[in-house]
């Protein structure tokens, strides 16, 4: 019972503890993967996702750092990222915190949604021709909502059609 007998550590000194260990065990790291979800904030830092096909880390380049670059990161750019691997204290997220960026073409991600994009494309789903001019005042719609649990309930296990206006409300 020697672990009842150890003072109780704080959530702050134990996420501490944990940056410690990631910034001596991995420290500065060469990682090559997809952008995506890019977005700047207000003051000018850019925040972004690098994937491959089954793994995504969180990275945030900050302004004096994009400052540096010839060109900035964009959304579905393949890429080889330097920096370090920290730990966001505030939600205990380890991230990179990007130096630099080195442009590598089109990601194999976004490459596949391209191709997908253009083989619906091809088969005229996305061709204005096909589709239909919604009415002004539908026939019947179907409306989800979120109700206390009783109300719930009782609509849910009701199944009561309600008539409105020659439409009908399925609940």
């Amino acid at each position: 019972m020697q672990l009842l007998n150890r003072q109780a550590e704080t959530v702050t000194q134990l996420t501490e503890r944990i940056r410690e260990a990631i910034d001596a065990a991995i420290g500065r790291v060469l990682v090559r993967g997809e952008i995506s979800g890019l977005r700047q904030s207000a003051a000018g830092h850019t925040y972004f996702t690098l994937k491959d096909s089954t793994s995504q880390i969180q990275c945030v380049l900050f302004k004096a750092a994009s400052l540096r670059l010839k060109t900035l990161p964009e959304d579905g750019q393949e890429a080889v990222i330097h920096g370090r691997v920290s730990l966001y204290h505030p939600r205990s997220v380890y991230q990179i915190i990007v130096d630099w960026v080195d442009p590598a073409g089109e990601g194999a991600l976004h490459q596949a949604f391209v191709e997908m994009r253009d083989r619906l494309a091809a088969e005229g789903l996305f061709d204005e021709s096909g589709k239909r001019q919604a009415g002004l005042f539908p026939q019947s719609f179907i409306q989800s909502v979120f109700v206390q649990k009783f109300s719930w309930n009782y609509l849910f296990f009701s199944q009561k059609t309600f008539r409105i206006n020659s439409g009908d409300l399925f609940l």
